[in-house]
């Protein structure tokens, strides 16, 4: 057995390697390491007014190289169904330029967006799996919101641009989050937060109500509904906004996966409110481990200018690849390199600085996963 120094080293080799997580007497180790890589580009053919791209989320910056992420996560999982108390929880640091666009309340936002790259924590939270039923996992601290088809980790997503409903909700909560599986098809979610992006600082002095129901329909279909409630304007607790998130995942077959969304958000009645739809396809050729071809379309109104500052009507369809090169290497499985074409329409001149009712852009990001 070696020492702890010997295991502090070899623990080190295998997270710059990717090798498997043991001690070097083949141990478990009780925790997991992880992260990835991000780099992109992105070409708008209009040029963009000062080369912004309207309308986006992390790829708002035409012709220019971008490092987007690096993360690394500490983290140990717990499952409620062993009938035992158990403690967990997870740890993830990202830094590049897309940490300057989720920064929560009063955690690093104090950098503003001068700064292309800065940090981010995040995710901070504790797992615990409490024996009692099926089994609870109570969930502390800040961690992802409980809803969207698309996600901060661009190895959720099925293209390198974001749709327009993912930057038309929130991006993390701070609070606590109750998970209960009443069997194996239906799962409920159900807590509070401090709002829409709140961590050590609060806009208001109100909570925020979070749920959300998964059902396995069938074992090829999933279906989730999920919400949030609360007052989100600084230093008003009386006006609140209630979002709605629906999502549907079919594997058609071995080829052939699709997916669907659907966003409605209100903020103090219809006075301010916003909604979207979007569908996606993703295509394997034969089952293929090499290549995916990506679709994704999609609506989205913003008629009181509530995200944009502008009344929006907007349209999009992305098509992009999914190619992992090398899917059989045991480093180069870890690569993931995504092209795509966008087309935006607008039925108002919303695109470079209000002069334009149509976007085009093209873009290619590269992934490596640890």
């Amino acid at each position: 057995m070696s020492n702890g120094k010997g295991r502090g080293l070899l623990v080190m080799a295998m997270v710059l390697a990717g090798t498997g997580w043991v001690w070097a007497d083949e141990e478990p180790l009780p925790f997991k390491l992880s992260g990835h890589v991000e780099g992109s580009y992105t070409y708008d053919a209009q040029g963009g007014l000062n080369k912004m791209i309207t309308g986006r989320v992390f790829d708002f910056e035409s012709q220019d190289p971008t490092f987007n992420q690096i993360t690394l996560a500490i983290e140990r999982t717990v499952d409620p169904s062993h009938d035992v108390f158990d403690l967990g929880g997870r740890m993830e640091w990202m830094y590049g330029a897309d940490a300057r666009k989720i920064h929560s309340t009063g955690l690093f936002d104090y950098f503003g967006g001068e700064v292309e790259n800065q940090f981010d924590l995040t995710q901070a939270y504790v797992d615990v799996a409490i024996p009692l039923g099926n089994g609870i996992r109570l969930r502390m601290g800040k961690f992802v919101t409980p809803l969207g088809f698309e996600v901060i980790d661009p190895t959720g997503n099925w293209l390198y641009s974001h749709s327009y409903l993912f930057g038309a909700i929130a991006f993390t909560h701070t609070g606590a989050l109750v998970t209960y599986a009443i069997n194996e098809k239906l799962t409920l979610d159900g807590g509070i937060s401090r709002g829409w992006d709140d961590a050590l600082e609060d806009k208001n002095d109100a909570m925020d109500l979070l749920g959300r129901v998964t059902y396995q329909l069938t074992p090829k279909t999933s279906m989730l509904l999920a919400m949030t409630a609360g007052p989100e304007r600084s230093g008003n607790n009386g006006i609140w906004r209630t979002t709605l998130d629906g999502m549907i995942n079919h594997q058609v077959n071995d080829d052939l996966k699709l997916g669907g969304e659907g966003l409605w958000v209100m903020d103090g009645g219809m006075e301010s409110a916003w909604f979207g739809i979007a569908g996606y396809a993703q295509y394997r050729p034969c089952g293929s481990r090499h290549i995916a071809l990506n679709l994704r379309a999609e609506w989205f109104v913003d008629e009181t200018g509530a995200i944009y500052g502008t009344s929006a009507n907007l349209y999009e369809v992305t098509l992009g690849l999914g190619i992992t090169p090398m899917p059989d290497d045991r480093y180069g499985k870890n690569l993931m390199i995504r092209p795509e074409i966008r087309g935006d329409y607008a039925q108002n001149d919303f695109f470079d600085g209000g002069t334009e009712n149509f976007q085009f852009t093209a873009a290619i990001d590269a992934i490596y996963s640890f």
